[in-house]
């Protein structure tokens, strides 16, 4: 009986670290999201810069 308990506790306890794991991961991939929607913005703001200086360009 005792050996059960042993095991449901290891069960348990290797539940709680796979969570743990999970929020991890979950925490790290916003980072990562939110590194992405930056460059995502930057490189949109220097697409209508350059959008902006081929119309003048081609105004001349």
């Amino acid at each position: 009986m005792s050996d059960k308990i042993t095991v449901q506790l290891t069960e348990a306890e290797h539940k709680v670290f796979l969570k743990f794991q999970a929020e991890e991961a979950r925490k790290e991939n916003e980072k990562e999201i939110a590194k992405s929607e930056k460059k995502i913005e930057s490189l949109e703001a220097k697409l209508a810069d350059e959008k902006a200086n081929l119309k003048a360009l081609k105004a001349k």
